[in-house]
């Protein structure tokens, strides 16, 4: 093994999905020891668990009341049978003529030809109105949205400070004062100030990563090679064309990777300010069925969201080899 060897594309298939496939392994053999010694354990939840998890993520209904109009014959079992549901909801069936289907010896009297009764019908939830996607949906527009105002912000700021000394010697020392605050501290403060609503959620994703960028961005501007701006003014262009023209597109690659750094800070943020106050986010979610030891549902939600932050991840590093391929020596 040689530093910075090269190395094939199978192999760096199976060496990366080999932790993965040795953290499920070494999971099972945990989870069936301590099922085997308690088998309604819920910290380690198994196969069958999870597939309970999955049906109450992804396999929600909801029961509505539906009118029906007696024919001949029915009874109320044929009538539960119609409609696909047991004996027992007998109880739930509600005459719309007053009359009671129960007698007074808590016998189920006759049913009459074209009466109306309203039966109760499990019906399934539309597809976005399941709370995975639901929280899926609701979570990535907040993160969005809060790494989009901060990665502009930390543009805007890390392009000022990073071209103009001026810019540099009035923000410098209070963004890098910004950076060294715990963003989660000053979460009580923004729900104070704002509200609980969806804008103080995505402030505090954009105070989150915003200090952290515009100095990263602040570095790669200061990186450039002089020659490039010196030339382009030799060449007459304006201070704004040089920035714009020059530097803006230098530091895009920048921008990008720092965004693809800043995906896990984000995500922090994000299931913070959901667990404290959302009524639907993934972090919502997670914290609700925490106190019900929901670990089956814990477990899928956070696979879930690592296969999220990949594919954002994996989409960002696309745009980096489709748009700026020179950035990245390919």
């Amino acid at each position: 093994m040689r530093i910075q060897s090269p190395l094939s594309r199978q192999w760096h298939i199976i060496l990366g999905v080999l932790p993965i496939c040795l953290a499920i392994v070494v999971y099972g053999l945990v989870s069936r020891a301590r099922h085997q010694e308690n088998p309604k354990d819920k910290l380690t939840p198994g196969l069958k668990q999870f597939v309970e998890g999955w049906q109450r993520v992804m396999g929600r209904t909801s029961r509505e009341m539906r009118e029906y109009t007696v024919v001949e014959g029915d009874t109320i079992q044929t009538i539960a049978r119609r409609f696909g549901q047991s004996d027992d909801i007998v109880a739930e069936i509600q005459p719309t003529n007053g009359k009671d289907l129960v007698d007074w010896d808590d016998s189920i009297r006759a049913l009459e030809v074209g009466e109306v009764l309203k039966v109760p019908v499990e019906v399934g939830v539309p597809f976005l109105q399941q709370f995975l996607i639901l929280d899926t949906l609701q979570s990535l527009k907040r993160l969005a949205s809060g790494i989009a105002v901060g990665a502009g912000v930390a543009l805007l700021f890390g392009l000022l400070m990073g071209s103009f000394t001026e810019m540099r010697a009035l923000f410098y020392t209070s963004i890098s004062a910004l950076a060294r605050i715990p963003p989660l501290a000053i979460l009580p403060i923004i729900f104070l100030i704002r509200g609980v609503g969806e804008d103080a959620k995505i402030i505090i994703i954009a105070l989150g990563i915003f200090p952290t960028m515009a100095m990263d961005i602040l570095l790669r501007v200061q990186a450039l090679h002089k020659e490039l701006i010196i030339k382009a003014y030799t060449l007459g262009a304006s201070t704004t064309e040089v920035v714009f023209k020059v530097i803006f597109p230098q530091v895009m690659p920048g921008l990008i990777h720092s965004i693809r750094l800043a995906l896990g800070p984000a995500w922090v943020f994000l299931i913070a300010a959901e667990a404290i106050a959302s009524e639907a986010g993934l972090g919502y979610r997670i914290f609700l069925v925490q106190r019900q030891l929901g670990m089956n549902i814990i477990l899928i939600y956070v696979v879930w969201i690592i296969l999220i932050g990949l594919i954002m991840d994996v989409g960002l590093k696309a745009i980096l080899l489709w748009k700026y391929r020179w950035a990245e020596g390919k």
